[in-house]
C-alpha cells in the first residue's frame, strides 16, 4: 500500500539529530514506498505474524520493538466470537515480545493499541482488543524491558484517516501514526546511539 507510518518515522528520525536508526526485519513490504525491513506482513493475523517474527527472532534482535498487530481477524458471528479472538491475538502478542526478551533481556517494546476500522461487523472487536492489550502491557512490563502502550486508537478517525477499504491509513492516516511512534521512541534511552529497531505489524489484505 502507498501509505505506510515506516516512510514518515524514518524521516522524523532523520531529522530529530538521534542516532542512526538500523530497521530489522525479515523483508521490504512490497508498495510501501521505502526499503526499510520489517516483520510486518499483508494480510496476517497476530498469530500469524508472530510465527513469522519468532522464526526470524535470532536476526531481528532488536533494541526496540513496535508491536502493531491485529488485524484480519473476522468478528462476525459466523466466523470467530470476540473474546476468542481477543484470546488469541493477545497470545501471540505475549510470545512475541517473550522472543523478543530471549533475544535481548532489555528491549523496549512499543505496544500499540491498534487503528480502528469501518470495516463492521468484521472489525467490531478492536475496542476490545485495544482494552486488553492495555491489561497485557501493564502485566508484561519490568523495569529490565519496559513496555510502553501507544494509543493509535486515540484521535483516529476512519472516515479521515483510513482509504477508501475503511481498514489502511490515508497519507494523513500514515503521518498521524509515525508522529505517535516517534514520540514514543523520542522517550526510549536507546535514541541516543545506532540502535536496532525492528517492527511487527498486521494490516489487512484489500477485500
Amino acid at each position: 500500500h502507498k501509505w505506510t507510518y515506516r516512510t514518515y518515522l524514518s524521516s522524523l528520525i532523520a531529522e530529530s539529530g538521534f542516532g542512526d536508526v538500523e530497521w530489522k526485519g525479515s523483508h521490504v513490504s512490497p508498495n510501501s514506498g521505502n526499503d526499510l525491513p520489517n516483520e510486518g506482513w499483508s494480510g496476517k493475523n497476530a498469530a500469524e505474524i508472530a510465527s513469522q517474527y519468532i522464526a526470524n527472532a535470532e536476526n531481528d534482535r532488536a533494541d526496540v520493538l513496535l508491536l502493531h498487530a491485529g488485524h484480519n481477524y473476522n468478528a462476525n458471528p459466523a466466523h470467530r466470537p470476540e473474546a476468542e479472538i481477543i484470546a488469541v491475538a493477545t497470545n501471540a502478542h505475549a510470545r512475541i515480545i517473550a522472543a523478543a526478551r530471549a533475544q535481548n533481556p532489555n528491549v523496549t517494546v512499543l505496544y500499540a493499541k491498534v487503528i480502528t476500522s469501518g470495516k463492521l461487523p468484521k472489525y467490531s472487536y478492536i475496542p476490545a482488543l485495544n482494552d486488553a492489550i492495555g491489561a497485557l502491557a501493564a502485566e508484561l512490563n519490568t523495569a529490565a524491558s519496559p513496555v510502553r502502550v501507544v494509543d493509535m486508537a486515540d484521535g483516529w478517525d476512519w472516515t479521515v484517516h483510513c482509504i477508501d477499504d475503511k481498514v489502511h491509513p490515508t497519507e494523513t492516516g500514515a503521518r498521524l501514526m509515525a508522529s505517535k511512534w516517534f514520540a514514543a521512541l523520542a522517550a526510549s534511552p536507546f535514541m541516543s546511539g545506532t540502535d536496532a529497531l525492528v517492527e511487527a505489524e498486521s494490516f489487512a489484505a484489500k477485500g
